[in-house]
């Protein structure tokens, strides 16, 4: 009779035990991870194989967590499993993780903050982001850095964890609040972190303090207290960083005679590179060489129409001059300006835009790099260009340079932006030991009118109309630095009864 009974129990046990492993849904939960990514959270959620879901928000209860919930079917939770994950994080509280009913394991995610989210599934993985909407959006103000180039000037670098939006503007003094002019930089969609410095004192004859502040939601306001009503400055954007560069021209040298009030009357365009030396060589073909002469023969047209002076090229034909050469033959005939005309290049062939140079030192990575190419078929070591430069670097004539390199990049970027050669990448003024510009003894700037090797502007430098559109540009901001030099000089004058 126990015999029996003891068999009955045995054999329907199995029945039910069967039964009850056969109701087990087949999919089990394996794995849950959290990681940060750029402006949110990566949650993966990991299964043993094939499953569908559905998810959605529940409202805030008494705690003020928002709920996002995600079903899994069929699924379930093995024994031992890890139920309940809390993060010390901003945006999220913790995951919980149960078997909501026999088929069905229920992730809740506690939020803080409101969010947004995309979710993917990729083969047995569920893959959730959730981002704050603001920090999604904003742009970080990591911090900002100031240096003096000489003489005198005043170079500011602003990095950033990407590109925002930026103006520019001059706010008026105000003397009855005793605020002094004032330059404003907004940037958008951006934001101060915490522990940035927000106040800089300086002691320089432009500029006596920075402040920082958040000025609204998604914007950052920079400001500088001017010493001067008006203020030479350029902005440019390269790599997360804006820069702005601004020389003193208010106290300009008085010392060389083509800013003495006198007209200028001669100007040396030097067409870079020319016979055996081709310069870079770009898509289509394209030679360095070919390029400058075409667009130095063109400023030299426009020149002697709009000014009325005299305008030499240190070559008019394909041949071979050192760079020795083209700064002796402009301080032979006594111009008053030289600009040398070139095309960058670069190995990546990634990078593009135009740039202005006047010769100084620099610690500039990209600068130097521009300058070694050019200065080339040198036979001087670049040890052996910063010691004459040195010695250079008290002449009146840099401080000239640096204003007419900040014009002419000024009017080449407004022009080319105006008559729809759009995106034009603005890569700023800059200084660099080029050997051409050391010798002269004029304000001489060089200006990299694009990238030959990058394929669209290889593309631009082919056309006739854009190629005008850069010679009228560089034409305007040479006019606007002599009518600048010519008025300063006279208000001087003005000043000291002459």
């Amino acid at each position: 009779m126990y015999r029996k009974i003891f068999v009955f129990i045995i054999y329907f046990g199995w029945i039910i035990l069967a039964q009850a492993k056969a109701a087990l849904p087949p999919i089990a939960f394996k794995k849950i991870e959290i990681l940060p990514y750029e402006s949110g959270i990566k949650i993966k959620i990991r299964m043993s194989g094939s499953f569908t879901y559905r998810y959605f928000k529940l409202p805030a209860k008494k705690k003020n967590f928002l709920r996002f919930v995600i079903d899994t079917q069929p699924v379930y939770l093995p024994k031992g499993m890890k139920k309940n994950y809390v993060f010390s994080d901003p945006r999220i509280k913790k995951v919980r993780v149960a078997q909501f009913n026999k088929k069905t394991v229920r992730i809740v995610i506690y939020l803080k903050k409101a969010f947004t989210y995309k979710i993917n599934k990729k083969k047995h993985n569920l893959i959730l982001f959730i981002n704050s909407p603001l920090l999604k959006k904003l742009i970080c103000i990591r911090s900002i850095k100031v240096t003096y180039p000489p003489p005198q000037g005043f170079k500011v670098i602003i990095k950033t964890t990407g590109k925002p939006h930026y103006k520019d503007f001059i706010l008026p003094a105000i003397s009855y609040k005793n605020l002094p002019p004032r330059l404003v930089i907004d940037l958008w969609p951006a934001y101060l972190p915490r522990g940035i410095k927000k106040k800089l004192k300086l002691s320089h004859p432009l500029v006596s303090g920075i402040r920082l502040a958040q000025f609204n939601k998604k914007t950052v306001r920079i400001v500088f207290y001017l010493k001067t009503t008006k203020i030479p400055y350029n902005l440019s954007f390269v790599k997360s960083k804006l820069i702005l560069t601004a020389f003193d021209i208010q106290k300009p040298s008085i010392s060389l005679p083509q800013v003495l009030g006198l007209k200028v009357k001669k100007i040396v365009i030097d067409p870079g590179h020319g016979g055996k030396d081709p310069g870079a060589i770009g898509y289509y073909g394209l030679k360095e060489k070919d390029i400058t002469l075409r667009v130095a023969r063109l400023l030299k047209k426009k020149l002697e129409t709009q000014l009325g002076c005299e305008v030499f090229l240190t070559r008019n034909q394909d041949k071979y001059v050192s760079l020795e050469k083209r700064a002796e033959f402009a301080n032979k005939i006594n111009a008053d300006l030289f600009i040398s005309i070139h095309c960058n290049a670069c190995a990546s062939r990634r990078l593009q835009g135009i740039e202005t140079y006047f010769v100084g030192l620099t610690d500039d990575t990209h600068a130097l790099a521009v300058a070694s190419r050019e200065n080339a078929s040198l036979s001087k070591r670049m040890g052996e260009l910063e010691k004459i430069l040195q010695d250079l670097l008290v002449r009146a004539k840099i401080k000239e340079s640096a204003y007419m390199a900040a014009e002419i990049q000024r009017g080449i970027i407004k022009f080319l932006t105006y008559r729809g050669f759009n995106p034009v990448v603005n890569l700023g003024v800059k200084q660099a030991p080029f050997y051409v510009l050391i010798g002269t003894k004029m304000p001489a700037v060089l200006v990299e009118i694009g990238f030959i090797d990058h394929p669209k502007e290889a593309k631009r430098l082919r056309n006739p109309k854009y190629l005008v559109t850069l010679v009228d540009g560089i034409s305007k901001g040479i006019k606007d630095y002599i009518s600048t030099i010519e008025a300063t000089y006279r208000y001087k004058s003005f000043d000291k009864g002459g």
